[in-house]
């Protein structure tokens, strides 16, 4: 799964993967100082066991290209893509 990248700067980028019993989440956004982050949710489907994670990224490119690895990385782990929930 390739992220493409607009001519326009955006403000954020969010893919979500799910198994039958786990959800894992990816943003990538622009924090209040300019700098970028990627924020990493992670959990089991129907219950309250989770976690996140948030990395400091150095420009856009780098979150982006980030967020494709996690995408890859995700698809080896048997995860399928679904729409990111609003």
């Amino acid at each position: 799964m390739k992220v493409s990248q607009a001519s326009s700067p955006r403000q954020h980028e969010a893919c979500r993967w799910q198994t039958d019993s786990r959800y894992y989440r990816v943003l990538v956004q622009q924090d209040l100082f300019g700098g970028w982050e990627l924020i990493k949710v992670w959990g089991g489907r129907g219950n309250r066991r989770g976690g996140y994670k948030v990395a400091p990224m150095a420009d856009q490119a780098a979150a982006l290209d980030a967020l494709d690895r996690e995408a890859r990385r995700r698809l080896r782990r048997g995860y399928q893509p679904c729409e990111p929930a609003p």
